[in-house]
């Protein structure tokens, strides 16, 4: 038979306190007791749950805003550059450049048919419309270079219209406009480092 233990060595329960003896107001412990409650408990993991998933949800918009961005800053300079890679080259393969020439330039500076973009999506954009909307999607204001680049391809734009529309020029006068053209495009192409 076993003998009990001796009563000097029993631990001694604890003590349990009450509330007058812990001397916490009533309204914080109903407080406690409210926000313990299984009810309330529930509220606050799904708003805590409900928070962190909408963080993560705005987190992976912005990455893929950003990616988007980044791609089209990408294709944006490869198609300015190509569209004044090939007028430089059509100037190039001419020994002289005549009314036509300057059309089909035209054409490629402008987007139009039957000139066929890199990306569809600058189908029908001009060169300007493209820096424009480059421009607005860095969401930057224009510097001295970009005032350059948009302003010397609206001179281009005006000048490739004025020598379509203008039906007394002479082929001396064309030439030297085709001249100025190239010149131009040749020192717009230079001024981007990018393209």
């Amino acid at each position: 038979m076993r003998k009990p233990p001796c009563p000097s060595i029993r631990p001694k329960p604890p003590k349990v306190l009450t509330q007058e003896k812990r001397n916490v107001p009533k309204y914080l412990s109903r407080f406690w007791t409210a926000i313990n409650s299984p009810v309330s408990l529930l509220l606050i993991s799904s708003v805590l749950v409900s928070g962190v998933g909408w963080l993560y949800q705005r987190n992976e918009a912005e990455q893929k805003e950003e990616v988007t961005h980044d791609a089209f800053e990408t294709y944006a300079t490869a198609e300015i550059g190509h569209r004044y890679w090939l007028i430089l080259e059509y100037a190039k393969s001419r020994k002289t450049i005549s009314r036509q020439d300057l059309i089909a330039m035209r054409r490629v500076f402008e987007g139009e048919k039957p000139y066929r973009p890199i990306v569809r999506d600058f189908s029908e954009m001009s060169v300007v419309a493209i820096l424009h909307k480059l421009n607005v999607e860095n969401q930057r204001g224009q510097g001295p270079l970009d005032h350059m680049l948009i302003e010397g391809s609206r001179q281009l734009s005006g000048a490739f219209y004025y020598v379509e529309s203008a039906t007394d020029l002479t082929d001396d006068q064309v030439r030297e406009i085709g001249a100025e053209i190239v010149g131009n495009a040749r020192k717009i192409k230079l001024l981007s480092l990018k393209w």
